[in-house]
């Protein structure tokens, strides 16, 4: 028997049913007959895909500070984060992706 083709718009769904399910993905994919590594695999893509196309946040670098205002300022959903010395490039990426 031939497995199901999917689109984009049909995985995107079927891993929000699976996010609102409740259930593991080993249990989701064997009630759904669908193979759970490339399960995974899509619903990563479709994640970094979300990321890379909803993770804009504006930042604003001040030049100088001669007096005590924040180097960097990053703004996301209304709440700000005044930063008075560059973050390590590490620690930035992983705060964004949470964010």
């Amino acid at each position: 028997m031939a497995r199901e083709r999917r689109n984009s718009a049909q995985w995107k769904k079927l891993i929000e049913n699976f996010q609102s399910s409740g259930l593991r993905a080993c249990d989701f994919c064997r009630k759904h007959d669908i193979d759970q590594k490339y399960f995974s695999k899509k619903k990563n893509e479709l994640q970094r895909k979300a990321l890379d196309t909803n993770s804009f946040v504006q930042v604003q670098l001040e030049k100088s500070r001669s007096d005590n205002k924040a180097l960097m300022v990053l703004k996301v959903n209304g709440h700000q984060l005044n930063f008075h010395h560059y973050p390590d490039v590490e620690y930035l990426t992983s705060l964004m992706r949470l964010l």
